[in-house]
């Protein structure tokens, strides 16, 4: 057809006043190419001309093998001199788009040929897509980067080649409380937390000498100091404390470089060492202000009369309630599922309250702690948790306590024992105790009761081994109060 040119598959015609694309759209996705002078219109022309030949069998024998074997695209089309000298003089945004996609193709035509890839330009996208302000784009940018820092040892030296650190420092800069009413782009904390996460992995992965930079330093200490989100603190405190340790370790290596093998080793120990303290001062900070909050809510709670059942119905949806939204919301979900088993200890300690504590478990208070103390892990249930359950066995009646054994409180409970929290520990054993005892008046010859559901769920075995393997005096001593009321 008169005034019609075929390129790269796509059917283009010429008009007076620009180009009309009659070419196929995707129909979930519209693409509109705003080209603004002829120049550059003949300009792409020209390089999808010289770059025709990637769509073309070269002939029946050779095929493709024979197009590329000499690197012919890339040697001798002229395409990347042409899209070199327009991404310069164009002021089209994506005419500078289509220009870099058709560099980038032929950059990697020779390498691929060889048996090589150049990593950088698989890694600088992804790089890329991190340090973007949308949360999902970032998420995808973060899980490939992490396949392959774990999968491929000299992805690290990569992204330090492709200036990674360097724009961790503005973006992380720019995250700060005090930067972000100044900022033009915000970054959220899913992304801030999927940047530190990809320089967690970088000290952990890479095999090369890291390079320190105090910037950085000094940017992981105000993000511990400023930043209100726990996991945010938590990671950039562990990030720091690895960059102090394998700065500590950089010295010893320029001292003694025979002793490699000796340091790699000393470098583990000390990034894990160092982990497990922080995470144990963490961990005790939360649990010290944890109990005081409890302590001055009980205080409080003294003269305040009894819950009502409108009040439980209230209570047990908030610990329903699930835990969606940004960090500091779903935080802030956690925080008031505390304040609620408090509110509950502090409603209960010390009284013999049988008729609150059943109108307690018929609004579907145990279920819910059930639920949460079965579905989170570990590591985020906490005394208050713990004790809210505990406060239904003691001072309770074999009638209050005979209503939480229909709810098969056994299972919970035996997950429990491998806390790593002794307090949590022995408040849990405490509650198999007072619950074993509901059943207590057997026959001495008899087992008890409750024996078949203990061994069920792993029960027996797991208080043995508490009472073999545990250094502390009152854990023993519960669990031994468990073993003889059980048998």
């Amino acid at each position: 057809m008169k005034g019609q040119t075929w390129y790269l598959n796509k059917e283009m015609r010429q008009g007076e006043k620009g180009v009309t694309n009659y070419y196929p759209r995707l129909p979930w996705r519209q693409v509109n190419v705003r080209i603004t002078t002829r120049g550059e219109i003949e300009k792409m022309e020209r390089i999808f001309q010289r770059t025709e030949g990637l769509n073309k069998p070269n002939d029946a024998k050779c095929g493709l093998e024979h197009a590329f074997g000499d690197s012919y695209i890339a040697r001798e089309c002229g395409a990347v001199e042409q899209a070199s000298e327009l991404i310069v003089q164009t002021q089209n945004a994506q005419v500078k788009l289509l220009c870099w996609v058709v560099i980038s193709i032929i950059g990697q035509l020779g390498t691929v040929i060889s048996g090589e890839l150049d990593w950088t330009c698989v890694c600088a996208p992804l790089v890329a897509m991190l340090f973007q302000a949308d949360d999902a784009i970032s998420n995808i940018g973060k899980k490939a980067l992490t396949t392959l820092l774990e999968q491929y040892e000299f992805t690290a030296k990569v992204l330090l080649q492709v200036s990674f650190i360097d724009r961790a420092i503005e973006a992380l800069h720019k995250s700060l409380p005090n930067e972000q009413q100044s900022s033009s782009i915000q970054l959220s904390q899913i992304v801030v937390m999927n940047i530190l996460t990809i320089l967690e992995l970088i000290l952990t992965t890479s095999i090369e000498k890291i390079p320190i930079s105090i910037e950085l330093l000094e940017i992981l200490d105000t993000i511990i100091k400023q930043v209100k989100t726990n996991s945010i603190r938590l990671k950039a405190k562990m990030i720091l404390s690895g960059f102090e340790s394998v700065w500590k370790i950089n010295n010893a290596v320029q001292i003694e470089e025979n002793g490699k093998d000796e340091l790699m080793q000393l470098k583990l120990k000390l990034r894990e060492s160092e982990r497990k303290r922080i995470e144990a001062e963490v961990k005790q900070q939360t649990a010290g202000q944890e109990m005081q909050d409890l302590l001055r809510i009980i205080n409080a709670q003294q003269n305040i009369p009894d819950i009502k059942q409108t009040d439980w119905i209230m209570m047990q949806n908030e610990l329903e309630k699930e835990e969606v939204g940004t960090d500091e919301q779903k935080e802030e979900i956690w925080i008031k599922k505390i304040n609620v088993c408090q509110k509950i200890i502090a409603n209960f300690i010390g009284k013999v309250n049988d008729e609150g504590k059943k109108l307690a478990i018929q609004a579907g208070i145990i279920d819910s702690l059930h639920k949460l103390l079965t579905m989170q892990p570990l590591e985020r249930i906490t005394i208050s948790h713990i004790w809210a359950f505990y406060i239904f066995t003691y001072p309770s009646s074999d009638e209050v306590k005979s209503l939480l054994i229909n709810k098969n409180p056994y299972s919970v409970l035996i997950r429990l024992l491998d806390h790593s929290d002794i307090l949590i520990i022995n408040r849990t054993l405490a509650s198999i105790f007072n619950i074993l005892l509901t059943q207590s008046e057997t026959a001495v010859s008899e087992v008890h009761p409750h024996f078949a559901t203990l061994q069920e769920n792993g029960g027996i075995q797991k208080l043995f081994a508490l009472f073999q393997n545990n250094e502390y005096k009152l854990i023993k001593d519960v669990v031994a109060q468990c073993i003889v009321c059980i048998f």
